[in-house]
């Protein structure tokens, strides 16, 4: 709902219109697969790490959802843009939707507190990370920038008219 806010990205008017007849996400299915892809890797290898190193599915667990979570809130910044890389967007795009970045600052409270604050932690079966636990995650979760979405999605081609 806060990516919806987003101001329209510079030169938007340049480009050609979308065809009416094409598929909502037709332009989008590599995108999504490879971005699925990287998204899986990256949260299964710190669940499988941690589970080796800890043998506990508990903290496992934990590591995952916090993976999934980290990874998600890292590409909704990605995202943004179908032409621009997010480091190449410069301050300005990046602090733009103020909803956006109180619903990342938001959900980033929120899991922290799945994770650390016990009566929610204990509903939802969450345990304490360790600092490098808790690293891997963020580690993991900065594979979301290399999901460059100019690389998958296909460009609209101008219809005649």
């Amino acid at each position: 709902v806060a990516l919806s806010n987003d101001p329209g990205e510079k030169g938007l008017m340049d480009r050609p219109p979308r065809d009416p007849r094409e598929g909502l996400l037709s332009r989008f299915w590599l995108f999504i697969a490879f971005s699925a892809l990287v998204a899986f890797v990256a949260d299964f290898i710190p669940y499988y790490l941690v589970l080796g190193w800890t043998m506990d599915p508990a903290v496992a667990r934990s590591v995952c959802v916090t993976s999934v979570v980290l990874f998600e809130l890292a590409l909704v910044f990605q995202v943004r843009s179908e032409t621009k890389h997010f480091f190449s967007q410069g301050w300005e795009a990046l602090t733009s939707n103020k909803f956006l970045i109180l619903a990342v600052v938001g959900s980033l409270i929120l899991q922290m507190g799945a994770l650390y604050f016990p009566p929610l932690s204990g509903v939802l079966k969450m345990v304490p990370l360790s600092l490098d636990q808790l690293l891997l995650t963020f580690a993991a979760a900065g594979s979301a920038f290399i999901i460059v979405p100019r690389l998958f999605i296909k460009p609209t081609k101008a219809r005649a008219i």
